[in-house]
């Protein structure tokens, strides 16, 4: 079986660069990292990943929830957002989207390997 493929969408470089090296230890493949949802918008046909993992604030003018509603009428896979906001209005719009996940920063390694797991599996 091949390794589950994963975008981050993430405009902390440091919180991108953590979030790479988790997900490749827990043996998936990171195949690419974008800042923006602009930048997300121009790679993702190329790349088509099996999950996107994405932050809500970005840098441009789309947040992550646009980029995952774009996402989602483009490629049906699943998406986990992360944000560093509590904020339950971003989490309604979030939610519209049906995000397989939602996480507050710090991300808990073992509840995102769980979600991982099962939304590609039940995606395919």
């Amino acid at each position: 079986m091949s390794k589950i493929r994963i975008i981050i969408v993430e405009d902390e470089f440091i919180i991108a660069a953590s979030l790479e090296c988790i997900l490749k230890n827990m043996g998936y493949e990171v195949c690419g990292k974008f800042t923006s949802g602009e930048e997300t918008i121009k790679n993702f046909m190329q790349i088509k990943p099996d999950l996107a993992l994405l932050d809500i604030n970005l840098e441009g003018n789309m947040d992550g929830i646009e980029t995952g509603q774009w996402i989602k009428n483009r490629l049906d896979i699943p998406i986990i957002y992360t944000t560093g906001y509590p904020d339950q209005d971003l989490r309604n719009r979030a939610n519209l989207t049906k995000p397989a996940g939602y996480f507050l920063k710090p991300v808990n390694n073992t509840l995102l390997k769980q979600t991982i797991d099962s939304s590609v599996i039940k995606n395919n």
